[in-house]
């Protein structure tokens, strides 16, 4: 096989991944927008694209992707305690329990998913799922998603552009469900982000030796008192 069939074979496998239908359960999650929009401080379209823009700059490109860059790094030489280390070191930067469960959900299934296939026992995806079910890992969705990504030969560059891209759309159609928001609506705010999210995902791969870092306290209150709500249609 070429360089450019490996090439495209990468980039299909992240497809997929990322992918709405792809069983994680990122779709059941809208990561704090939906108390957000309950308490009044996103209300219409603009909002969700204020909103996402600062999840994506202040906490996803300087926490998860920084994790994420530097667990594909660990897993690409097979070094399972790096990933291990990461992996307790993004878990630490998310306050709010339901944003845990969500990350350590959503990397669990990832794991499971790919490593109920015969192609998916490559590179350290069964070893790291197997810490994940002992429960000496957490199991956050950008450490899983850098071991399969690592085990597919998927750039770390692609994946952590793939992550910031799946974030905001995941957000965007999410706000369909909670505000009048349209499909058009949410494709320009697609379309407008494209660039920031190109910029962002270099900036996580130069930086990811520095520490996770993260804030976005509209997100984190959302979060926590989400978690009491007497009426949810996500899961975070």
């Amino acid at each position: 096989m070429d360089g450019s069939a490996d090439r495209l074979s990468a980039l299909l496998t992240l497809m997929q991944l990322l992918d709405s239908s792809f069983p994680a359960g990122t779709f059941a999650h809208s990561y704090g927008l939906e108390q957000a929009v309950r308490d009044g401080y996103v209300r219409d379209a603009a909002g969700v694209e204020a909103f996402v823009s600062a999840l994506l700059s202040l906490q996803v490109a300087t926490s998860d992707a920084r994790a994420l860059a530097r667990g594909h790094r660990a897993a690409v030489i097979g070094d399972l305690r790096s990933v291990a280390e990461v992996d307790h070191a993004l878990f630490a930067t998310k306050g709010a329990a339901e944003l845990r469960r969500a990350s350590t959900a959503t990397g669990r299934r990832t794991l499971q998913e790919v490593a109920a296939h015969a192609e998916g026992h490559a590179g350290l995806v069964v070893a790291h799922l197997e810490a994940v079910e002992a429960g000496t890992v957490p199991g956050t969705h950008p450490v899983a998603l850098a071991v399969v990504g690592a085990a597919f030969d998927i750039p770390a560059l692609d994946l952590v552009a793939g992550l910031l891209s799946s974030t905001a759309n995941t957000l965007h159609q999410a706000s369909m469900r909670l505000l009048p928001v349209s499909h058009r609506d949410v494709q320009a705010a697609l379309h407008r982000a494209r660039s920031t999210i190109a910029t962002l995902a270099r900036q996580a791969i130069a930086s990811a030796d520095e520490p996770l870092s993260t804030f976005h306290p509209v997100q984190e209150v959302a979060s926590m008192r989400h978690e009491t709500a007497a009426i949810r249609f996500f899961a975070s």
